[in-house]
């Protein structure tokens, strides 16, 4: 039976590794494998953003540039540079994924579309598709509150929030229809997931900003994953 002293017990090895010999292969990983391959096609360093789905020898398959993923990128980058010796390379693309994805991607009041073409050209719009779920605009209010860190900009704190707020107002909506599951009403019904996805990035805006009533949105679905 695991008690609250189980959990302050650290193994000596994970996978067969020392603790510090798995931090030097993730750092490995991180720095020689996955950002060189995102570098090599995956940014768009013309335009801005990132092309999405990439060959295994990371040539660009498609030119779609979708909303996940442009959040994400903006947060992966920001996070690098503010925790990983503040390289400007870092910030530069997380800044010109941001710029791309505000200029192109939001349709107002925190609402982005789902996806566009290279130029920003949009392909779908937010009535279409994955565009139905909050996680595109979760990931993109997680990386303009990461690079909030980075540059202060209190445009990109105010636009993380506003995200927050819209999706929570759509998520509430009895009529949601972000949640796929087969052969089940969905009217009312609410995914664990969805609250990870709220939960996540309200603790890292929480880590250095003080919202009261985004700290009870917190505790709110923190209870939802805990105990529903």
């Amino acid at each position: 039976q695991l008690t609250s002293s189980s959990f302050h017990i650290m193994p000596d090895t994970i996978a067969g590794m020392s603790l510090e010999k798995l931090r030097d292969d993730y750092h490995d990983r991180l720095f020689n494998q996955f950002v060189p391959f995102w570098d090599k096609g995956g940014y768009d360093s013309k335009n801005g953003g990132f092309m999405c789905e990439l060959h295994d020898d990371g040539s660009v398959y498609n030119d779609e540039k979708y909303i996940w993923y442009q959040g994400r990128a903006v947060w992966v980058y920001a996070y690098l540079y503010n925790n990983f010796g503040k390289n400007p390379h870092y910030l530069e693309i997380a800044r010109k994924t941001r710029d791309f994805m505000v200029k192109y991607m939001h349709a107002g009041n925190g609402i982005w579309y789902e996806s566009v073409e290279r130029n920003g050209k949009i392909i779908q719009s937010t009535g279409q598709g994955s565009g139905k779920d909050i996680y595109g605009a979760m990931f993109t209010a997680a990386g303009l509150a990461e690079l909030y860190k980075a540059t202060g900009n209190e445009e990109d704190l105010e636009l993380a929030k506003t995200s927050i707020w819209t999706s929570i107002k759509r998520y509430e909506d009895p009529d949601y229809a972000g949640i796929r599951t087969g052969g089940i009403n969905q009217t009312g019904l609410r995914s664990q997931g969805h609250s990870f996805m709220i939960v996540w990035p309200l603790t890292q805006l929480l880590s250095f900003h003080n919202d009261s009533e985004l700290e009870e949105l917190q505790r709110e679905h923190v209870d939802h994953i805990v105990n529903d």
